[in-house]
């Protein structure tokens, strides 16, 4: 277990590089791209340079989305099986 003063989690959408979110342990929880095809997450399965292409080359529509709420309860359950530090997340959803 984790023996932290607090953990702070985020979304990926505050574009931390892999090598801050390792150094500092900071988990991040996925936003999702919606295409005309599929959905996928964000900056695992599609990133910028993706969406852009999809966009500018095939002339297609997507959007971003948050995850549904059970998702977000799964990763905050991962994360307090890790650490009873309290938690902040910090995120541009509402």
């Amino acid at each position: 277990m984790i023996e932290d003063t607090v953990l702070v989690t985020t979304d990926c959408v505050c574009d931390l590089t892999v090598e801050l979110q390792e150094r500092y342990r900071i988990p991040v929880m996925y936003y999702y791209v919606q295409t005309e095809e599929a959905r996928f997450q964000d900056t695992r399965e599609m990133n910028s340079d993706d969406l852009i292409e999809y966009i500018e080359r095939d002339g297609k529509k997507a959007y971003s989305s948050c995850a549904p709420a059970e998702e977000y309860r799964e990763f905050f359950e991962r994360q307090r099986e890790k650490t009873k530090a309290p938690i902040i997340h910090i995120c541009m959803a509402q």
